[in-house]
């Protein structure tokens, strides 16, 4: 079986109507499908390019923004990439000792972390952001767990 000898680096989770594609779906299918990787990527950058330019939701706003966990190796690989331009990392709180709470700009066709470069596009203060988050988080309806297993 080919190998897939393509490396990108994924910087936002993309929704298209049918797909969601993250670093790690398109990974796995391109190990699964290595004949078919090159198509699995391009599929991938068109939908990116796509959220980034047509869609003008990706704007911070006070209906759209929502504390999300992630690992802290995550924002020190966006602080490294982004090191020339501290405005691009992402916002954060600390959590845990191994996690940190990152603010997602979300919408139909993509996701991505809101910055100092939004805070300041919007006049608003990482306080106000926290608050706007959990009171939107407070909103969403609450995840039904199904005891039945496949």
């Amino acid at each position: 079986m080919p190998k897939c000898d393509r490396t990108v680096e994924f910087r936002s989770l993309v929704r298209t109507a049918s797909s969601l594609y993250t670093q790690t779906n398109v990974q796995k299918e391109c190990e699964q499908h290595a004949d078919q990787c090159s198509d699995t990527i391009q599929k991938f950058v068109s939908a990116a390019i796509s959220a980034a330019t047509e869609t003008p939701d990706l704007t911070l706003s006070e209906s759209n923004v929502y504390p999300v966990i992630r690992s802290i190796g995550l924002l020190q690989n966006l602080r490294e990439l982004n090191h020339q331009e501290p405005e691009k990392v992402p916002i954060s709180r600390p959590f845990t000792s191994d996690s940190t709470v990152l603010y997602a700009i979300d919408s139909s066709k993509a996701m991505r972390f809101a910055t100092g470069k939004d805070l300041a596009r919007q006049g608003l203060s990482e306080e106000r952001l926290q608050a706007i988050a959990v009171a939107n988080a407070s909103r969403l309806k609450p995840v039904k767990i199904s005891e039945e297993r496949p």
